[in-house]
């Protein structure tokens, strides 16, 4: 009853602002956002009367709806509360504020009203694309508090209404949901990026992504990108190229240039056939899957997060290395079928070395031992896990990624191998984090003509320090060097591994645009941010194969969208203006004020609480 008190006083004191003869706008974003939390609220209570029968195997789920009931009051009177409080900085709103925090310190309230407009209307504007679109989305822009731009949905836990098509052939997806986007209060005053970000956790919840189309591409991208994980675990890092050269070098005094660009290339004919020969079985394996269980499916299971969950159960059946029954252990068949590729893989590489270095010196033994001691590692008795050296090192590997990851925070790095990493761990933070954020990139850039530097710099306005701005592990090490291929292609290299000329010059003059108009100098790191985005290029570069199924997808996304003349119009404003707020734009005062009037009136005629 203290949650529902607290809630409607905030409501109360909201409704009194709204009657004020000035604060329309501020009803028109208000209106749809509390209606929209009533209805998931509203859904809430009619789960919880479901399970209110007094049968006790109901009351378990009975205490969790009511529990998350009142969470969501909690968290609806903490962000409304700080809303009021910023409000309350105000000319137009003297009110006392019970309370206080870091996120409802110097808010600039004319700047929230101007972005809680913009972001309603243009997500409206992106619902009414589609003629068959019954979902509605109700955004409430926040800031301070917070780093970085995030949005956080109050009803999350709610699954959307499935609806059919009278012929029975197509089903969308019904559901109205309150959000509240949060920003730091520094960005708040970078008003193209402030947008573009908006724009971004917009898309997240707007917008066509292909989802059943999607299924295949996550598949390949998974395949491929566990593909490389398994290979790392079966050669432990092990530079066998390397070795090879070395040896020959200081243990026989042969040196050959030639020779040693046969070995290596021998390596990585031999490794990319690993990576292939994984690829294939655990896609092969995946698709079978999914084919089987599709059946089945509505609309609700092409769910990023219904999905993913699939997905776990999936791989986890696949890959868990064996089931116990007393002292007998039955290793499943990708265990074999890596212990069996790691063999083939070894000794076709000894084979072709062994080739190069007769040719170069006919009567060289140096591999004789070599092989010898590799084909004794190779055929350890197969029985027993500790007698076959090559079997545990795969299971014990394999066995620490269905580790619980709760305890640990480890970032997935390409480069870096991937020891300790759990596989919940890797299809969230690398897989599924990968397509979701790729695509609200695309649109966010897309529907809002941006450039390159609109894009990079919206990444490190919100934090100056290059190097955890754009991080080089994934899923950035994937996300920036996909959208910079697909987005910006005219700015890269014909390999697209660096910034053309052109483009880095470009990034260095919005950055010493942004110094003349206020922004610290030591914050103007051109050179390092333009080194920094070069590098992860070169790593993306690395790892392309893996990347493919990704840049496909975000590619058919991008034709989708460019081709539908009607949405390109639809949203010929909001570019118009968008490219009117680019503070990096800004040469005078002037300039200023322009872009504040323009940013404030692309707002105007926002529609009221009955959405799209």
């Amino acid at each position: 009853m203290r949650q529902f008190n607290s809630m409607w006083d905030r409501v109360t004191a909201i409704e009194n602002i709204c009657r004020g003869l000035h604060n329309i706008s501020l009803q028109m974003i208000m209106s749809p956002w509390l209606e929209a939390f009533s209805d998931g609220l509203y859904r809430f209570v009619k789960q919880a009367e479901k399970f209110a029968d007094g049968d006790s195997r109901n009351e378990k789920q009975l205490y969790y709806i009511l529990e998350r009931v009142d969470d969501t009051l909690e968290t609806f009177i903490t962000e409304v509360g700080s809303l009021l409080a910023d409000l309350s900085r105000s000319d137009c709103f003297f009110m006392e504020s019970e309370h206080y925090n870091h996120a409802s310190v110097s808010s600039a309230t004319a700047l929230l009203i101007a972005y809680n407009s913009w972001q309603n209307k243009f997500v409206n504007d992106v619902l009414s694309e589609n003629p068959s679109n019954h979902s509605r989305y109700a955004f409430l822009v926040r800031s301070g508090g917070c780093d970085s731009t995030i949005t956080k949905s109050f009803f999350h836990d709610l699954e959307p209404e499935v609806l059919s098509a009278e012929n029975g052939n197509h089903q969308t997806l019904k559901e109205y949901i309150p959000l509240v986007t949060q920003m730091s209060e520094m960005s708040l005053f970078d008003c193209s990026g402030a947008v573009l970000r908006m724009t971004h956790e917009c898309m997240h919840y707007c917008g066509e992504r292909l989802r059943k189309e999607r299924v295949n591409y996550v598949i390949a991208f998974s395949a491929r990108y566990f593909s490389k994980h398994f290979s790392d675990i079966l050669f432990n890092k092990v530079n066998y190229p390397e070795h090879i050269i070395k040896e020959l070098k200081e243990k026989f005094l042969l040196e050959d240039d030639c020779v040693s660009a046969s070995i290596n290339a021998a390596w990585e004919c031999g490794i990319h056939q690993l990576y292939v020969n994984l690829d294939e079985w655990i896609n092969k394996e995946l698709q079978r899957c999914y084919k089987d269980d599709s059946v089945r499916w509505d609309e609700k299971n092409y769910l990023s997060e219904n999905f993913a969950q699939w997905m776990l159960e999936k791989l986890t059946f696949l890959l868990y290395p064996y089931d116990s029954e007393g002292e007998t252990c039955y290793y499943n068949r990708f265990v074999e079928l890596l212990c069996r590729t790691q063999r083939i893989v070894v000794r076709k590489f000894y084979d072709d070395c062994d080739i190069a270095i007769r040719k170069k010196w006919p009567y060289a033994t140096y591999l004789a031992l070599d092989r010898r001691q590799v084909e004794e590692y190779l055929q350890k008795a197969d029985s027993y896990i500790k007698g076959d050296i090559l079997k545990y090192i795969v299971v014990s590997n394999l066995s620490q990624m269905f580790m619980d990851p709760i305890y640990r925070d480890v970032k997935p790095d390409l480069q870096e191998g991937f020891q300790g990493q759990g596989l919940i761990d890797i299809l969230q933070k690398v897989v599924f984090d990968c397509f979701s954020e790729c695509f609200a990139d695309l649109e966010a850039c897309r529907r809002l003509n941006a450039n390159l530097s609109d894009y990079l710099l919206a990444f490190i306005f919100e934090n100056w320090d290059v190097q955890d701005a754009i991080p080089l592990e994934a899923p950035h090490s994937f996300r920036i060097p996909a959208i910079l291929r697909v987005c910006f292609a005219d700015d890269l290299n014909s390999e697209g591994t660096s910034l053309k000329k052109r483009a880095a010059d470009s990034l260095k003059n919005a950055l010493e645009c942004l110094v003349n108009n206020g922004m610290p100098r030591s914050r103007n790191k051109a050179t390092e941010l333009i080194d920094h985005v070069n590098s992860i290029l070169k790593q993306y570069k690395l790892c392309e194969w893996i990347a493919e199924p990704l840049e496909n997808y975000l590619r058919k996304c991008d034709q989708l969208y460019l081709n539908d003349e009607p949405t390109n119009i639809n949203m010929i404003k909001y570019q118009k203006a968008f490219k009117q707020i680019r503070l990096s734009d800004c040469r005078s005062s002037s300039d200023i004020a322009r872009l504040f009037t323009c940013l404030i009136s692309i707002g105007e005629g926002t529609k009221n609480g009955s959405g799209i």
